[in-house]
């Protein structure tokens, strides 16, 4: 394995992240538009949620989804930018190969996505329980967060049981 290599794969598996980091933004959207509904009829208080925000909210959904795929899916034109000419002909020892250092990669993702969101989570169902308790209800903002956080925990429960596939997928020669 080869240097350049190195970077690739590290520039790669950076993209993925940060397709799950945009995951933020996606609920982002989901409470404007929530919010948007329920302000609809008091344009005082719309002003600041009106369209030139949520195109902004798209747009950065856009810009951080184009970022990501550039960064997953153009690994080998970063790497001309950022590898020395010897890093194309320098050998690097690794105890294992491409595939185990993306499933290796996958797993920590994961786990990382998971520890991440499982803070978050709990406070989310401690104040479901607060509420309950003193007899209110969860507004939809606080269940686009509880959703958020659980759809975030099983992306990366599902991100660890699938870390060999992708493995494969991503170790390919193209």
């Amino acid at each position: 394995m080869k240097k350049s290599d190195i970077y690739e794969i590290a520039i790669k598996i950076l993209g993925l992240f940060l397709f799950l980091t945009s995951i933020t933004i996606i609920k982002e959207i989901a409470g404007t538009f929530m919010l948007y509904f329920q302000l609809r009829n008091e344009p005082e208080i719309m002003g600041q949620y009106g369209s030139a925000y949520i195109i902004s909210v798209f747009v950065q959904l856009f810009v951080v989804l184009a970022f990501a795929s550039f960064l997953t899916f153009g690994t080998k034109i970063i790497a001309k930018k950022v590898c020395k000419p010897n890093d194309y002909e320098e050998s690097v020892k690794l105890f294992t190969d491409k595939k185990d250092i993306y499933e290796i990669a996958f797993v920590i993702i994961g786990l990382l996505t998971i520890v991440l969101s499982l803070p978050s989570l709990l406070v989310d169902i401690k104040t479901f329980v607060q509420l309950k308790n003193n007899q209110m209800e969860f507004i939809d903002r606080d269940y686009i967060n509880f959703l958020y956080r659980i759809s975030e925990i099983m992306i990366g429960i599902i991100i660890i049981y699938f870390s060999n596939s992708l493995a494969i997928l991503f170790a390919k020669k193209k």
